[in-house]
Formats: C-alpha cells, sequence, structure tokens
C-alpha cells in the first residue's frame, strides 16, 4: 500500500526532473543551493555536512491558499 501510495505521488512529478519544463508550468525557483559545512556550534543541534537543491514555488497555486 505504502508503496502504491509513493508511485502515484512520484509519477506525476517526474516531468520536473527538467528544471526548464517546471519553469514553463510556472513553477518558479526560490533562493539558490545552500550548503552546510558540518560545523559543530555550541548549544545548537548537530546536522550532518550536506546541501540541499533549490525549491520551486507555484504561486497561482499556493496563491488560493493564502487569504
Amino acid at each position: 500500500m505504502a508503496e502504491r501510495l509513493r508511485l502515484l505521488m512520484r509519477r506525476p512529478l517526474e516531468k520536473y526532473q527538467d528544471y526548464k519544463v517546471a519553469v514553463r508550468d510556472l513553477h518558479l525557483p526560490t533562493v539558490g543551493c545552500v550548503h552546510y559545512d558540518g560545523a559543530k556550534l555550541a548549544g545548537h543541534i548537530e546536522y550532518a555536512k550536506g546541501a540541499m537543491g533549490i525549491h520551486f514555488v507555484n504561486l497561482t497555486i499556493a496563491a488560493r491558499r493564502i487569504p
């Protein structure tokens, strides 16, 4: 059941592996990639070293939910 649900959710998003398709569908990029070097800071939560990709938002969809 969980695998079927995962596939149902992923299939419609496969086309967005190409960011140009996402932009054509009005999904616009937010801030650039964020990189964390893994530095440990006293009093802060420890996170693994790494980076995350660019996030996209479609304001024509998101704006419908904002009063």
